[in-house]
C-alpha cells in the first residue's frame, strides 16, 4: 500500500490529463463501466461543518475506492484550506488497498475538468468572456481547464475579500495569459458573461438572474447541499436546460434547485455528451451545469494517479 501526498500527485498528473481523464470516466459512465455507491454524509465539527464519503467501482479497469472530503468553515482563521479531502484506491480483484491520496488539490483539478467539459459541450462554441465569482483555489482551477476548451479573451472576478480576488486577477493574467478584470459587484461580474462560474460556499445567491446574457453558460460548482445557494430563482427560471452528474442525487442535495418545481427536468451531462439527450438548443438558452460531487471522476482520477505514481 503506498501513500500519496499533494506533491507526489502534483508531480504525476497534469492539467490535461486530468481533463482526458473526465472526459473518458463520463463516457464510461454513460456505457455502464463504471459503477456507483451511494453518498453518505456524517456530522462533523462545528454546525454546517460536513463530511461526505462518496464510491464508485470500475468493474473495466478493476479498481474500487472513495473519497472522503470534508467541508469546515473555520479552517480559513486557522490559515488551512476550507476543504480537506483523501482518496482511498482499492483492488477491485483482490480487496486490496493500493493507495491513500492527499486529494485536495485533485479534487479541484477534477471539479476543474468537469466544469471545462460541461462548457465543451453546452456553452457557445464562440463564447470567450468568463465570469467568476468566488476567487479561491477552485476557481483556478475551474478557469483554468476552461481555457483549455474555449479561447478565452477576457475574465471580471467578484468576491467580497477583494484582497483575495486581486490575487486571482494577478493569478489569471500571469499564469493564463488573459486579461482580468476585478469587478466590485456581482452584478458588474455577471453582466456581458458569456460563461458564468460560482465557486463559493455560500448559503444565499450570490447573482441576480436578470442580470444574465442570453446564451449564458453557467457552471454551477459550489452547491452540493440543501443548505448551500448560488443560483437565484430566476437564474434557474430563465434556464432552458439544466445538465448535472446524477440527476436524483442532484434533485436531492442541490441547495440551487429548491426552486425548480419539476426536477425531473434535469438532465445527465453524459447522456448529453452520449447522444441520448438533446443539449442546447439555441443560440439565446441558458444553461446551467449544476455539481454537488460526482464519485465517478474522482475515482477515475484516483486510477489515473494511481498508474502514474506506480509506473514512474
Amino acid at each position: 500500500m503506498e501513500i500519496y501526498s499533494a506533491d507526489d500527485l502534483a508531480r504525476a498528473i497534469t492539467l490535461d490529463s486530468t481533463i482526458e481523464a473526465v472526459e473518458t470516466a463520463f463516457r464510461d459512465y454513460n456505457n455502464g463501466d463504471i459503477v456507483l455507491g451511494g453518498r453518505l454524509t456524517a456530522p462533523c465539527g462545528a454546525p454546517g461543518d460536513s463530511s461526505l464519503i462518496l464510491p464508485a467501482t470500475h468493474t473495466g479497469k478493476q479498481f474500487y475506492g472513495f473519497k472522503q472530503a470534508t467541508t469546515f468553515a473555520g479552517n480559513t482563521q486557522k490559515g488551512l484550506p476550507t476543504v480537506l479531502s483523501q482518496y482511498f484506491l482499492y483492488s477491485n480483484v483482490t480487496g486490496q488497498l493500493l493507495s491513500i491520496m492527499d486529494f485536495l488539490n485533485m479534487t479541484n483539478f477534477k471539479t476543474g475538468a468537469a466544469a471545462a467539459i460541461a462548457t465543451k459541450y453546452l456553452a457557445l462554441p464562440d463564447a470567450h468572456v468568463v465570469g467568476v465569482i468566488g476567487s479561491g483555489t477552485l476557481s483556478r482551477s475551474v478557469l483554468a481547464a476552461i481555457c483549455q476548451v474555449r479561447e478565452i479573451k477576457q475574465v471580471k472576478v467578484f468576491d467580497l475579500n477583494e484582497d483575495q480576488a486581486k490575487e486571482f486577477a494577478q493569478y489569471v493574467e500571469g499564469s493564463l495569459n488573459v486579461a482580468c478584470e476585478v469587478t466590485s459587484s456581482s452584478r458588474e461580474c455577471v453582466r456581458d458573461s458569456q460563461i458564468l462560474c460560482t465557486c463559493t460556499t455560500s448559503p444565499r445567491p450570490v447573482l441576480d438572474g436578470d442580470d444574465l446574457l442570453p446564451g449564458c453558460h453557467i457552471n454551477a460548482m459550489g452547491s452540493y447541499k440543501p443548505d448551500m445557494q448560488e443560483l437565484d430563482e430566476k437564474t434557474v427560471g430563465r434556464a432552458a436546460l439544466i445538465a448535472t452528474d446524477i440527476p436524483e442525487d442532484t434533485a436531492q442535495e442541490a441547495g440551487d434547485l429548491v426552486y425548480l418545481t419539476d426536477k425531473s427536468d434535469l438532465v445527465a451531462l453524459d447522456a448529453i455528451m452520449g447522444g441520448q439527450q438533446k443539449g442546447r438548443a439555441s443560440d439565446n438558452d441558458i444553461t446551467i451545469y449544476e455539481s454537488i460531487g460526482f464519485s465517478v471522476l474522482d475515482l477515475a482520477l484516483a486510477v489515473l494517479a494511481h498508474e502514474k505514481c506506480t509506473s514512474d
